[in-house]
């Protein structure tokens, strides 16, 4: 079990890296890169508090990076339906932006996942989930 355990944080770690690599070759910190793919991928504008959800990333990351991509033009944020949350979108300068950046991760990814059947994917997303659910299950005992 130690080496499974092992080879599964192996893995885990390998790919935060290499999103981390990407996201620095892109001139972005993390949250940024984060940030600009879920506002590229969803379809509707997301509050500050559903990015951070979304992404699973604290508040105070989220406000950081979302503040140095407004400065940078590549987002505005506007109040919703009421005071306490502002919804976030891509600016014109932020839509182009990622057209050139997240679009081809977007395109990397789904060139990785190419030749993988419907089943694979699926038996993959479905032990990821169990795994994260049993994980999670175990916190109570910390």
């Amino acid at each position: 079990m130690d080496r499974r355990l092992a080879d599964f944080n192996g893995i885990m770690k390998e790919t935060d890296e290499i999103y981390g690599n990407i996201a620095r070759r892109l001139g972005l910190s993390d949250g940024e890169f984060w940030i600009l793919y879920t506002l590229r991928t969803e379809t509707e504008p997301l509050t500050q508090t559903q990015l951070g959800d979304v992404l699973h990333l604290p508040k105070q990351t989220i406000h950081s990076a979302l503040k140095k991509l407004e400065v940078q033009g590549l987002v505005a944020m506007a109040y919703a339906h009421d005071r306490r949350s502002k919804r976030v979108r891509l600016t014109e300068q932020g839509e182009a932006f990622a057209r050139d950046t997240v679009d081809r991760v977007l395109v990397m990814e789904q060139e990785a996942l190419r030749g993988w059947s419907e089943e694979e994917h699926a038996a993959l997303m479905e032990l990821l989930r169990r795994y994260a659910d049993r994980l999670r299950g175990q916190m109570d005992a910390l």
